[in-house]
């Protein structure tokens, strides 16, 4: 991952923990890659 990848997730992760303050970082973090990575692959498909 570069810098802008890594700063996106943990930012993602943030506020997913704000909305969510049962869960655990790990789970956060996750759910950002995976919010991130959906997004990515919608750009892609938009371009297509």
């Amino acid at each position: 991952m570069d810098e802008k990848r890594i700063t996106a997730a943990v930012g993602e992760a943030a506020r997913l923990l704000r909305e969510n303050p049962e869960w655990t970082y790990i789970k956060a973090t996750d759910k950002a890659k995976e919010e991130l990575s959906n997004e990515g692959m919608e750009k892609v498909e938009k371009t297509n």
